[in-house]
C-alpha cells in the first residue's frame, strides 16, 4: 500500500482538497491528521472492520475504547442518551474546540469519549467524512504519540491510506480527559488542560435568588448550606471540597450590603451561619453557570426567565408547593423566624436532589 501525503497550511488552504482523504475514511480507511494536541489517526467506527483494523496496527487491545472526534459541538447530543449534564456543558463552552474529551454516559455503560479539536483541518475533514470519527493518537500503543507528519510516516508509511500534513502539533502532548456522570466530575489524565482549570468549573452550583440579597435568598443558601452538609456528614466548610457551591444573589440588590440582622438571627437558631454575608446582584452569567437557580417568586422567576430564557428550565420557585416566600424585610424578628423555619422545610426538600450515595 501506497501512503498518500496531502500537505496544507493550517489556515488558508482549500477545503475541496480533503474530499480524497474524507472519501477513504467514509470508506472505512484509515488517514492521519493533526489535531492542537497530537497527530491522529481517524477511522469511521460506522464500517465493519476498520477500528479492529486500527487497533491491531497500533498493538492497541481489541477492547480498547477510542474517541469521538466530531465536526460541530452541537453533534454531541447524536452520542448520548438524554440531556448533557450541566458540568459538561460548562466545560464545553468553556474548552472547546480544545484539548478536552469527555467522556459521558451511554445507555449500555461503557461510556463514550467526545472531543471537538481545535483544529481547522481536522474539524473541516471530519465534516467533509460526514461521520464522528473514533481516533486514537498515531503511534504504537505504549509508545509517544507522533506531533508532525513526519513522526507519523516513520512508523505507519505504506500500512495507512493518507497522512494529511498541517504542520507541527501546536501543544504537542495529549488532550486532557474528563468523566462527567450526572453531577460528578472525574479527571482521568491530566493533559493539555491543567487540573486546575477542570475542577474550577466541575462544581454542581446551587444559586438563591430574592430582590436585595440581604434577607430571603442569603437565608435560604446558608439554611441549604447547612443542611446538605449535615446530611452529608462533612463539615459547613468543606462543601466546596465536595464538588459543591452554593451562592445568593438579588434582582435588585446593592453590592455589598450585609445581611439583615434579624435574618442572621433567625437562621442560627437552625444551625447556620451568615454572618460575613455580602450582598450582590445576580447577572446573566451566574444563571448560565448554575446548575439550578431557586428563586423566591413568581415575580423572580419571570424576570430571570425573561433575563436568561435559555435557562429557564433551571429556574425554580423555592417552595416546591408553588407558593410565593414573602419578603420579611422590615418586619419583626418573630416574622423573620417565621420566614426562616419557612425556608428550612423548603431547602430539605431541595436538598435530597443534591444528596450523595
Amino acid at each position: 500500500m501506497k501512503t498518500e501525503v496531502l500537505k496544507l497550511p493550517p489556515e488558508g488552504y482549500d477545503p475541496t482538497l480533503l474530499e480524497k482523504p474524507a472519501a477513504v475514511l467514509r470508506a472505512g480507511g484509515l488517514v492521519a491528521f493533526p489535531t492542537e494536541t497530537v497527530y491522529g489517526i481517524g477511522v469511521n467506527p460506522a464500517m465493519p472492520g476498520a477500528v479492529g483494523r486500527l487497533l491491531q496496527l497500533r498493538g492497541s487491545p481489541p477492547e480498547k475504547h477510542l474517541t469521538l472526534h466530531l465536526a460541530d459541538a452541537r453533534d454531541v447530543a447524536q452520542h448520548v442518551s438524554g440531556p448533557v449534564p450541566p458540568i459538561a456543558r460548562r466545560l464545553i463552552k468553556r474548552f472547546w474546540p480544545g484539548p478536552l474529551t469527555i467522556v459521558l454516559p451511554t445507555p449500555d455503560g461503557r461510556g463514550v469519549g467526545l472531543r471537538l479539536p481545535a483544529n481547522r483541518i481536522a474539524t473541516d475533514l471530519i465534516a467533509r467524512a460526514g461521520v464522528a470519527l473514533a481516533v486514537p493518537s498515531a503511534n504504537r500503543s505504549g509508545e509517544p504519540p507522533a506531533v508532525d507528519a513526519a513522526g507519523v510516516l516513520r512508523v505507519f508509511e505504506g500500512q495507512i491510506e493518507w497522512v494529511v500534513d498541517g504542520g507541527p502539533a501546536r501543544f504537542g502532548k495529549p488532550s486532557t480527559v474528563v468523566r462527567v456522570n450526572g453531577r460528578t466530575c472525574e479527571i482521568l489524565r491530566e493533559g493539555a488542560i491543567p487540573r486546575t482549570l477542570i475542577t474550577e468549573l466541575a462544581y454542581t452550583t446551587i444559586l438563591f435568588v430574592c430582590t436585595g440579597n440581604t434577607c430571603r435568598s442569603p437565608m435560604a443558601s446558608a439554611l441549604f448550606r447547612a443542611s446538605l452538609a449535615r446530611q452529608q456528614g462533612w463539615a459547613e466548610d468543606e462543601l466546596e471540597s465536595h464538588g459543591f457551591r452554593v451562592l445568593s444573589a438579588g434582582t435588585a440588590a446593592l453590592p455589598g450590603g450585609p445581611a439583615s440582622p434579624a435574618a442572621i438571627d433567625a437562621v442560627r437558631e437552625h444551625g447556620a451561619r451568615l454572618e460575613g454575608h455580602a450582598a450582590q446582584p445576580v447577572t446573566v452569567t451566574m444563571v448560565e453557570e448554575a446548575d439550578v437557580v431557586y428563586v423566591m417568586t413568581e415575580a423572580h422567576r419571570r424576570t430571570l426567565r425573561e433575563w436568561v430564557p435559555g435557562s429557564a428550565d433551571k429556574i425554580r420557585l423555592i417552595d416546591p408547593g408553588g407558593s410565593d416566600v414573602e419578603d420579611p424585610i422590615g418586619g419583626s424578628p418573630a416574622r423573620y423566624r417565621e420566614c426562616a423555619a419557612r425556608l428550612q422545610r423548603c431547602v430539605e426538600s431541595a436538598v435530597r436532589e443534591f444528596l450523595l450515595p
